[in-house]
């Protein structure tokens, strides 16, 4: 995953002054906590820390990780992406956040899913180096052991433990796309806009 500042100007919003604004983009990896508590780290992050998220998954341990460092920082977490408009100027649309991306959103002190965003699940699985002779992977789904782990991580960051029981019905071949009503009975979002 990719961390960078975004400039934000909300000073008519800001109490004292405006908060850190990261973009983090890419794929999720074990790292991935670590690396973005290093890169806030440097920075006064005035009122907190606004994290746009975009990604399309990784690794579930990492993404957990990544939410909990979330946290710890009192992020807002808003799924969105980077855009430039004419004038070349950054500007943030509505971004993506699939597979185990949704358990780094949940680690967002206030999580917002606006119109437009695509929020994504299906069951967990890794991959390993092997397949038909060798070449390529093998894809094995979890045996149940991390189901209970994600699940209580959830419900610790205030989302239903159903999501993840949820997910485990969806091949992992395939992505469900959360409605908007699933996304407010599981809480997964606290707002949107």
């Amino acid at each position: 995953m990719e961390f960078a500042f975004v400039p934000i100007d909300a000073r008519d919003w800001c109490r004292r002054t405006c908060p850190v604004a990261v973009a983090a983009d890419g794929s999720i990896e074990l790292d991935s906590a670590a690396r973005f508590e290093a890169f806030v780290a440097a920075v006064d992050r005035g009122d907190g820390v606004l994290v746009f998220l975009n990604s399309s998954g990784g690794n579930v341990v990492g993404a957990m990780r990544l939410g909990q460092a979330f946290r710890r920082v009192k992020a807002d977490v808003a799924i969105a992406s980077q855009a430039f408009d004419a004038q070349g100027a950054v500007r943030m649309g509505a971004g993506r956040c699939l597979s185990a991306c949704v358990y780094a959103f949940m680690g967002g002190v206030r999580r917002v899913a606006p119109n437009g965003a695509s929020v994504g699940i299906h069951r967990m699985y890794s991959d390993s180096p092997g397949g038909l002779f060798g070449l390529g992977s093998e894809r094995s789904h979890d045996d149940g052991s991390l189901l209970d782990l994600v699940a209580h991580y959830a419900q610790k960051m205030g989302v239903s433990g159903d999501l993840v029981r949820v997910a485990e019905k969806y091949d992992s071949g395939t992505m469900h796309i959360l409605t908007r009503d699933e996304i407010d009975r599981w809480k997964l979002a606290s707002d949107r806009y």
